[in-house]
C-alpha cells in the first residue's frame, strides 16, 4: 500500500494491527506502530496538497494559454488595419521658464494638512453628492465631523498615532526621546482616556502594582513632572497635564488629534449610517476607519495588562468593518474590492471559513479558478492549524464545483 501511495488505507491497517496487539507486545513495537501510522497520515495529507497544487497549476496554465490565443487574434486583426508611419520629431520649442514658488501661496503643507486632506477626501465626496453641507440628517445629527479645515481653526498641537507603533508628532517633528518608559506609558494611558479624568490611584495600580503606596505615589509624581517638561516646548506657556480632585487629565485646550479617536468616530458614524439604511455612507466611513487601522493598538505594549481590553475592542470593531465592506462589495459584484477586504480580514482571522468561501466565490466569478482552488487549500491549512478541524461540507462542495467547472 505504501509503495502504491495508498497511505490512508495503510494507516487504517496499522491501526487495526495495533488494536490486535496482545499484552506481551513490547512498548517499543506499539510506539513504532503509532509513529508509522502518523507518518502515513502525514504522507496522505501531503499527497492531497500536491494534487490540489497540480490542479491549480494546470488551471493557471490553461487560462494563460487561452488569454494568449485571444491576445494574438486581437493584435493580428488590429495591426493589419494600421499603417505605422515613422515617428518624426517635432521641432524643438522654447520652454517657458518654470515659475518660482509663490512665497505667499496658501497651499496646504505639513503633516497636519496632509492628514486632513486624506481624511476629508471621502467626506468631501459625501457632502457634494449626498447631503447639503452643514445640514442635519433625519436623526437630528449633523454630517460626521472632521478635524478643523486648514486655516479655519488652529491645528492641533500634537498629532498622535496609537494604532500599530506609537508615534507622537509636535507639528512635523516626531518626538522619539522620552524621559523614561513609565512616563511614556502614563502619557499613552491619558491619551486613550481623552478628556476623561483618570484617578491617581488607578495610574498607581496600573504601573506600580507591586510598590508600596508611598513609593508608587512618588513614582507617579516623577512621571507626571517629566512629562510636563517633555511637552512644555510645544505647548508654550499652556499647562499640558491638569490635576484636579485627585485625578489627572490632558488639558482640553491643548489640541491633540489621536488616530484611535478618529477610528472610533468613523466606525460609530458607519454604524449610524447602517441603521438609517445609508449603505454608501457607511462604506465611506468604514473604509476610512480601516485605513487608519495600521495595526493593533500600541503593538509595543502588547504585554501591558491595561492595553488588553481596548486593543481587543478595536480589533473586533475592525473585523466587523472589514466583514461589512467585503460583503457589501461582494453583493455589489465588485469582486476586486471584495478580494482586497477579504484578504485583510483573513490576516486578522485566518480561520474564518465563511470569508474563505466568500473569497473563493469572488475569485471564481473573476474566472480565476486556480486562485479559488489555492484559497481552499489555505482554508484547509488554517482550519487544521487554528482549530484542528476539517472544512464544512458547504466549503468542500464549493471547492468541488469550482474544480469541475460547475456554476458557483
Amino acid at each position: 500500500m505504501v509503495r502504491s501511495r495508498q497511505y490512508r488505507q495503510a494507516a487504517a491497517l496499522i491501526d487495526t494491527a495495533g488494536n490486535a496487539a496482545t499484552a506481551e507486545t513490547t512498548t517499543l513495537l506499539n510506539q513504532t506502530l503509532s509513529a508509522a501510522q502518523q507518518i502515513c497520515l502525514a504522507c496522505d495529507r501531503f499527497l492531497q496538497e500536491t494534487h490540489l497544487l497540480q490542479h491549480a497549476s494546470q488551471l493557471a496554465a490553461d487560462q494563460e494559454r487561452e488569454l494568449g490565443e485571444h491576445l494574438m487574434i486581437i493584435l493580428q486583426e488590429s495591426l493589419s488595419q494600421l499603417v505605422i508611419a515613422p515617428a518624426i520629431p517635432e521641432p524643438a520649442q522654447e520652454r517657458e521658464p518654470i515659475a518660482a514658488p509663490d512665497a505667499t501661496s496658501d497651499r496646504p503643507h505639513g503633516l497636519w494638512h496632509r492628514l486632513h486632506r486624506l481624511l476629508s477626501a471621502r467626506e468631501g465626496h459625501l457632502l457634494a453628492h449626498d447631503v447639503t453641507p452643514g445640514a442635519a440628517d433625519e436623526s437630528g445629527e449633523g454630517a460626521p465631523g472632521l478635524p478643523p479645515a486648514p486655516g479655519a481653526e488652529r491645528p492641533p498641537t500634537f498629532v498622535v498615532f496609537g494604532l500599530g507603533q506609537f508615534r507622537f508628532y509636535d507639528g512635523d517633528r516626531a518626538i522619539r526621546e522620552w524621559p523614561n518608559r513609565k512616563s511614556k506609558s502614563v502619557l499613552k494611558f491619558l491619551l486613550l482616556h481623552g478628556e476623561q479624568p483618570v484617578r491617581k490611584d488607578v495610574l498607581m495600580e496600573a504601573f506600580w502594582p507591586d510598590h508600596e503606596p508611598s513609593a508608587a505615589r512618588n513614582n507617579l509624581n516623577v512621571a507626571i513632572y517629566t512629562l510636563r517638561q517633555a511637552l512644555r516646548g510645544a505647548a508654550a506657556e499652556r499647562s499640558t497635564i491638569l490635576f484636579h480632585d485627585e485625578s489627572y487629565t490632558l488639558h482640553p485646550d491643548l489640541g491633540v488629534w489621536l488616530d484611535v479617536d478618529e477610528f472610533r468616530h468613523r466606525t460609530a458614524a458607519g454604524r449610524r449610517a447602517m441603521r438609517r439604511g445609508h449603505l454608501e455612507e457607511a462604506v465611506r466611513e468604514y473604509e476610512t476607519a480601516v485605513e487608519l487601522y495600521q495595526g493593533d493598538l500600541l503593538e509595543e505594549d502588547i504585554y501591558e495588562a491595561w492595553t488588553e481590553q481596548p486593543r481587543r475592542a478595536l480589533r473586533e470593531t475592525t473585523v466587523d468593518a472589514l466583514n461589512f465592506l467585503s460583503g457589501y462589495y461582494y453583493e455589489a459584484g465588485r469582486d476586486a474590492a471584495c478580494v482586497g477586504y477579504c484578504r485583510k480580514l483573513l490576516l486578522m482571522e485566518p480561520a474564518d471559513e465563511a470569508i474563505h468561501r466568500r473569497l473563493m466565490h469572488a475569485y471564481a466569478r473573476q474566472n480565476q479558478r486556480y486562485l479559488a482552488i489555492r484559497q481552499y487549500q489555505q482554508c484547509v491549512e488554517a482550519l487544521r492549524e487554528q482549530l484542528d478541524v476539517e472544512p464544512d461540507a458547504e466549503t468542500v462542495q464549493l471547492y468541488e464545483r469550482i474544480l469541475h467547472k460547475r456554476p458557483v
